[in-house]
């Protein structure tokens, strides 16, 4: 039996047997929404409003009237807390308890300049921290997560330590590419002005609220809207499902694979060729033509259009007969000159009618059983490119507009241009690849510091060695 439990913003698809005692579909549930600090006496599923649990929850699931694709909702009511006597705490106790509330309304009410240095203030010199020490020292070993207790916190109070953390760590490129898909005005706000914390409090407070409405609008069965997300956040589970299962089963299938490209002589230069058998004509370079002396065959009375991914491109000329090399075997080929991209394009017209053969099982362009061009490899392409991109960057134009924006966000130019070369103009992807790119390269540094702490200090052990044995040495000779 499939049953779907609904707690605010959190989905939980359960796949349990008809006669699963309901307790255990309770248990399941509240280990999957993490809430295992609820007693699960408070906890009730409603169906149409109605409480499916009862007072026997050793009851199966069909006796508790379930079905097959019944959709629960998710209600804890805690029991009131019973509070101590103020007499029972220790004085020591009520004053450190004292301390932590001052020094937290402190921070709540501090100007908003303080709040990009919250996060990398040191646990001694804040105060909050400090305060949670020294609870921590009185209560015990055994209370030593009181870090972790916020009972005495307002919702607001939460909000607002949960705000100033997230703006603390606004400048982690993994942060950031996340805020940006997630949350594209707070990203716009803090990119716009990474000081204003008042500004990006104001949007964070706008956002709360809207998923605030959003969560109100899931848990009311009688609400359209509210029932679409639902299953809009049913549809993206399943769609995460099914990419961790494709991820387990043909992980490579999400890795960027390059094009194919064979290494040829045009005319006694040797280049390499991009394989297209999805461009109707072979292209060559004005510069390649030039390289390999075939201006004097090239016909610039008729210019032409040609159309592709990139857009649209006007032709220089066209060569209508010119020899290219290719294994053991030479070609005649007619290829049109265009502006510098690739050296050359072989088209499906070569490719028809010399009656080629892309075998992908043998990694090879093939004429006949003996006559045949492999396909480069992967490090052979980078070799030939320099490590640049011949896919994209060769034959994309990228959009000045998107550039600027991307430029606007405080990516370099370079960096930017090649993003959007590899997105193909698609600025949500660029910026991926980009904040991507950041968090990679900060990594890397982090090790080569980290390599360059070891290997001073590995230096300065054998330094200390060698003045120890050269000590130990003159001491012997003193000795003699």
């Amino acid at each position: 039996m499939q049953i779907t439990v609904c707690d605010g913003d959190k989905i939980a698809n359960v796949d349990v047997a008809d006669d699963c005692p309901v307790e255990n579909l309770v248990a399941l549930v509240m280990i999957d929404f993490g809430n295992d600090a609820h007693d699960p006496v408070n906890v009730r599923l409603l169906k149409e409003g109605n409480d499916v649990l009862g007072a026997d929850r050793s009851r199966t699931l069909t006796q508790c009237g379930l079905a097959n694709g019944d959709l629960l909702l998710y209600s804890y009511r805690a029991a009131a807390a019973r509070a101590a006597p103020a007499a029972a705490l220790n004085p020591a106790v009520a004053q450190a308890a004292a301390a932590l509330a001052a020094a937290f309304a402190a921070r709540t009410a501090a100007p908003a300049a303080a709040a990009s240095s919250t996060s990398t203030t040191a646990g001694n010199n804040d105060p909050v921290e400090a305060a949670r020490k020294r609870m921590t020292e009185l209560l015990g070993a055994a209370n030593k997560d009181i870090k972790k207790l916020k009972l005495t916190m307002t919702p607001e109070e939460k909000e607002e330590e949960a705000c100033r953390e997230l703006f603390g760590k606004m400048n982690e490129p993994r942060v950031k590419s996340h805020i940006f898909t997630a949350w594209p005005a707070l990203h716009h706000q803090f990119v716009q002005n990474p000081a204003d914390y008042d500004g990006f409090k104001r949007v964070y407070a706008e956002y709360v609220a809207d998923m605030k409405q959003k969560a109100e609008a899931m848990r009311n069965e009688h609400s359209a809207e509210g029932q679409a997300m639902v299953l809009e956040r049913i549809r993206q589970e399943h769609c995460d499902r099914l990419y961790h299962e494709a991820m387990e089963k043909m992980p490579e299938a999400f890795f960027s694979v390059h094009m194919l490209y064979v290494r040829i002589k045009v005319n006694g230069v040797p280049t390499i060729a991009f394989i297209d058998s999805g461009a109707q004509i072979s292209m060559m370079a004005l510069s390649f033509v030039k390289k390999a002396d075939l201006e004097s065959k090239m016909d610039t009375r008729i210019r032409s259009v040609v159309n592709g991914i990139g857009g649209a491109d006007r032709t220089e000329g066209t060569i209508y007969s010119c020899e290219i090399e290719m294994g053991d075997a030479k070609f005649d080929a007619k290829v049109t000159v265009t502006k510098d991209k690739m050296d050359l394009l072989v088209g499906l017209d070569f490719l028809r009618r010399h009656r080629c053969t892309i075998d992908l099982g043998r990694n090879r362009l093939s004429f006949t059983e003996t006559t045949y061009a492999e396909f480069l490899s992967d490090a052979e392409i980078k070799a030939w490119t320099g490590g640049r991109d011949m896919d994209t960057h060769h034959s994309f134009k990228v959009d000045d507009a998107k550039l600027a924006e991307l430029i606007g966000m405080g990516f370099n130019k370079e960096d930017a241009e090649k993003a959007l070369a590899e997105a193909i103009n698609d600025v949500p992807d660029a910026v991926q690849r980009l904040y991507a790119q950041a968090h990679d390269d900060a990594k890397k540094i982090a090790e080569a510091e980290e390599a360059a702490k070891s290997e001073a200090a590995a230096a300065a052990g054998s330094g200390a060695a060698a003045a120890t044995a050269k000590d130990a040495a003159s001491t012997e000779k003193k000795e003699e």
